[in-house]
């Protein structure tokens, strides 16, 4: 585990070289001002490594570099672009700093990308094994070396494991977690939610901040996407002649049930006779225009009310119907636990796992809303609200 921490630290580092040593060298080339490249140069490296952080570059699952990873780099980049080219045009709006800019992007995603996979085949075929000991059941150790085969960059093996707390091993939900950034949900007993979710629950301050950070997300989300709320909602009415707005009874915090709000975008009955919404967007129901609005997540956008009244937070588990919780409820450990806290609007398993309904898949985001529980903060809170953004607009959010 030591080398996974290395690792990551590692590439903070290196990825903070690149950045300052390209942008210095692009400056010089094209004779940029040495005072707009210094400036530059800070801007793009801190947001650079900011973004690359929020799209996980900096996780145990990047230490594997897959095809898709190619466009998510590209992506984050010129993210990362937006502000400090902006400010950069703004002191010197010439052709001379557009080049510069654009030429300082493209060398960094060529550098960075080479780099990356560099590391990653150096993690795979060159780094050595970590032997481990793992302290849990047969079982429990079991489940850890199936996540590890599925990761065999990480360069972890199990050697032995141990029933008994050793402070020479490292502990099966400490290792698990680490790996994946959920919680072994199967594996944790009732002292585990007093460890570990009480303490954070009841934090007044942390309570204090979350409030004014959901009011002052949920009031500036409204105010950029109003322009655009009002089009879509005039385009609903005049589709059909029904109600621009609907509302669904949803599991709120301590089981309490509430009506959530979000913009119609099916056919107005749509939901009779049983049928509910399943997050298909091939689904006839849909009103044809609205399938753009369902994949960009504008549907919800109205939540920012139930978010302003206090019934949802900006982050948190998602909201279930009530009918549903009552079967997870049945069918799932300790599914119950999760509604110790607000839902949210978004949340650590919906950008992980995003939209489901099977019981598999819904056990499977219960490991990640614990997680997140167990490790929540305002700064988590405003990192998964970024993440949540950029998926929405690049039509990935779940």
């Amino acid at each position: 585990m030591t080398a996974i921490t290395q690792s990551i630290s590692f590439l903070y580092f290196t990825d903070f070289l690149i950045f300052i040593s390209v942008v210095f060298w692009t400056g010089n080339l094209l004779n940029i001002n040495p005072e707009l490249i210094i400036l530059f140069a800070i801007l793009y490296t801190l947001f650079g490594i900011y973004v690359l952080y929020l799209k996980s570059f900096y996780s145990p699952q990047k230490f594997r570099f897959i095809s898709k990873d190619l466009y998510s780099l590209f992506e984050a980049l010129h993210l990362a672009l937006i502000i400090p080219g902006i400010i950069a045009l703004i002191i010197n709006f010439s052709t001379q700093t557009a080049s510069f800019i654009f030429a300082a992007t493209g060398f960094s995603y060529i550098s960075l990308l080479t780099w990356r996979v560099g590391f990653c085949f150096h993690k795979k075929n060159i780094t050595k094994l970590e032997n481990i000991c793992v302290l849990g059941t047969s079982q429990a150790v079991e489940e850890v070396k199936s996540e590890l085969s599925k990761r065999p960059e990480l360069k972890l093996n199990v050697v032995e494991y141990k029933d008994e707390v050793d402070a020479n091993g490292c502990k099966m939900p400490d290792i698990y977690e680490k790996i994946t950034q959920k919680v072994p949900v199967e594996h944790i007993t009732e002292d585990w939610f007093e460890e570990n979710f009480n303490t954070k629950i009841k934090k007044p301050f942390y309570g204090f901040l979350k409030r004014i950070f959901d009011i002052g997300a949920a009031l500036v989300i409204l105010a950029v996407t109003f322009p655009i709320m009002t089009i879509i909602a005039l385009s609903i009415k005049l589709a059909d002649r029904g109600n621009i707005f609907y509302y669904q009874d949803r599991v709120g915090l301590n089981g309490k049930v509430f009506k959530m709000i979000k913009l119609r975008t099916m056919r107005q009955n749509a939901e009779k006779a049983g049928m509910v919404d399943k997050g298909n967007l091939e689904d006839d129901r849909i009103i044809p225009f609205c399938k753009w609005v369902r994949k960009a997540r504008f549907d919800e956008i109205p939540q920012m009310i139930n978010i302003l009244k206090g019934d949802m937070s900006i982050v948190g588990p998602r909201a279930e119907f009530a009918d549903f919780v009552k079967v997870y409820e049945k069918e799932i450990l300790f599914y119950q636990r999760r509604h110790w806290i607000t839902p949210g609007w978004t949340g650590w398993a919906q950008i992980n796992l995003g939209h489901c309904v099977k019981i598999e898949d819904i056990k499977e985001k219960l490991k990640y809303d614990f997680y997140y529980i167990k490790h929540r903060n305002i700064f988590g809170d405003f990192n998964i609200l970024l993440k949540a953004v950029f998926m929405a607009l690049s039509g990935r959010h779940g």
